[in-house]
């Protein structure tokens, strides 16, 4: 919803301009104010131009007030954060006519199947026609700019798959050039295997511990008495553990295999646990975080690649901002 207002004085008007979005405790509103000799629709002013393609001073405010409405109101006045968030719309809108116009310029297009498949699959995961319109009433959406949001997304996910063509693959010699000057990450720290079986009372711990004091198998408990799910899964084996897990199971580290603990209480019940196995830290081999490091070095490469092909399309165009009329750019708080 849109506000026009006006306020006289001698010489000149006065024009400002109010975007609502209710939250759960406030109204957010985002406020445009100016001074002016002539009467202006400050609304249709232009923020940001990318080769002649216009971003409104309306549809700037619109999504300023999105991307703020999340926030408590001091938050939200908070000027490093209003000007983070400003520089962000300007931003996107900078990239998206630039992947708008590489997109048309390479004969990349979202086909209108494609915008329906995404779009439904989209609104299917909402449980019912309420909650979808609810989710636009709140982003101050119609249902063809969302959908034009999400024609966008596709579009620039379909632009950043034709450049991965171009991408540089992580050559043999730069994994293990990697590895070998960032083995710390690769380190994996001192396990214990164990085995476990929990009891919901200690007085049910009490009598199973008796139980395997007579010599019964705690893997035999486990199946019979134990609340966790590896008990019938897995007779109670837990697997490698490393310290951190559990508060109880960090012993584990100072005894020796084949030991078993005392009963141990937590929040999920009583347990008896017994060290099966132990692994000092060590760095794990090449071979075994090859396949981690090279999706490391490509998600690397692809975002200099990225950041290259955008630089170099930033040269391209004309981009013009309005810095006067983004500073004009207040926010304000309504309570209901």
């Amino acid at each position: 919803m849109t506000i026009f207002k006006s306020l006289f004085t001698k010489k000149t008007f006065s024009f400002y301009f109010k975007f609502f979005f209710r939250t759960s405790s406030r109204i957010i509103a985002i406020l445009i104010l100016s001074a002016c000799t002539k009467k202006v629709d400050l609304g249709q002013k232009t923020v940001v131009s990318v080769d002649g393609k216009e971003l409104k001073a309306s549809d700037f405010a619109d999504q300023l007030a999105n991307q703020l409405k999340h926030l408590d109101a001091l938050r939200t006045k908070d000027p490093v954060i209003l000007q983070k968030a400003k520089e962000n719309i300007v931003r996107d809108f900078i990239i998206l006519m630039i992947t708008e116009n590489w997109a048309r310029n390479h004969s990349i297009l979202v086909k209108v199947e494609e915008l329906e498949k995404e779009t439904s699959l989209l609104r299917s995961r909402y449980p019912d026609v309420n909650t979808f319109n609810k989710m636009l009433a709140e982003q101050n959406l119609n249902l063809s700019e969302w959908k034009n949001q999400v024609k966008n997304n596709l579009l620039q996910k379909k632009v950043i798959l034709a450049l991965h063509a171009n991408f540089k693959e992580p050559q043999e010699e730069e994994l293990k050039s990697y590895y070998k000057t960032n083995k710390e990450s690769f380190e994996r720290p001192e396990q214990v295997k164990l085995k476990q079986i929990v009891l919901s009372t200690e007085a049910d711990a009490k009598l199973v511990e008796d139980q395997l004091k007579k010599g019964k198998p705690l893997s035999e408990l486990a199946v019979k008495y134990s609340i966790t799910p590896e008990a019938k899964t897995a007779k109670g084996e837990l697997g490698w553990v490393e310290k951190g897990v559990m508060d109880g199971f960090d012993q584990a580290f100072q005894m020796s295999v084949g030991s078993r603990s005392p009963i141990i209480k937590s929040a999920y019940g009583y347990h008896i646990f017994e060290v099966m196995g132990k692994r000092p830290a060590q760095i794990k081999p090449f071979e075994q975080v090859r396949t981690k490091i090279s999706q490391l070095l490509l998600a690397r490469n692809e975002q200099i690649a990225y950041t290259s092909w955008l630089e170099g399309e930033l040269r391209k165009v004309r981009v013009l901002k309005d810095e006067q009329l983004l500073n004009l750019i207040k926010v304000e708080t309504q309570g209901d």
